[in-house]
């Protein structure tokens, strides 16, 4: 049926743009982190690596971590950006459903998706409704992982990091 492809099509859309945004903003909080403790380069490196990469750090220690040096050595931006810290939260909640949830076919959902672009998420194996992305929702956590990105690669380019570790 054409329209159950439609959906995973949307559904990958959705899905490839967060998450790409998701992994962007976790290596800006690594080189930020890196290099607030370390300004030499190969040794920022290294504690990217191996310290806060992928393998041994979770999305959510890395933005505790991220967190506290902002609030303690860069209290300004840490009390002036609230907003977009809280929004952090949500980024890493909805990373989470988005990774690990599978994509809802129903009738109900293949009707709310040609009547209302919205699409369903579901723990594999659950017999709900599931979780609805609708067009507002996904419109909300996309403006939130896009400003999220921009915030963060700005405090890594205004620390000098990016262009020291990249």
């Amino acid at each position: 049926m054409m329209i159950n492809s439609d959906i995973y099509q949307r559904a990958a859309f959705i899905r490839g743009h967060f998450i790409n945004q998701v992994a962007f903003i976790e290596k800006m909080m690594e080189y930020f982190t890196a290099f607030h403790f370390c300004r030499d380069r190969e040794r920022a490196m290294e504690m990217v690596d191996f310290l806060t990469g992928d393998r041994f750090v979770s999305f959510e220690s890395k933005r505790n971590v991220f967190e506290l040096v902002l609030e303690h050595h860069f209290k300004e931006v840490y009390n002036s950006n609230k907003e977009y810290r809280s929004f952090l939260t949500t980024i890493q909640n909805e990373r989470n459903k988005l990774a690990h949830l599978t994509v809802l076919i129903d009738e109900q959902s293949i009707d709310d998706f040609v009547h209302k672009g919205s699409i369903y998420l579901i723990k594999f194996g659950e017999k709900t409704k599931g979780i609805e992305y609708s067009k507002s929702h996904v419109d909300d956590i996309m403006y939130k992982v896009n400003v999220v990105a921009e915030w963060v690669k700005d405090l890594v380019e205004n620390n000098n990091a990016l262009s020291e570790l990249t």
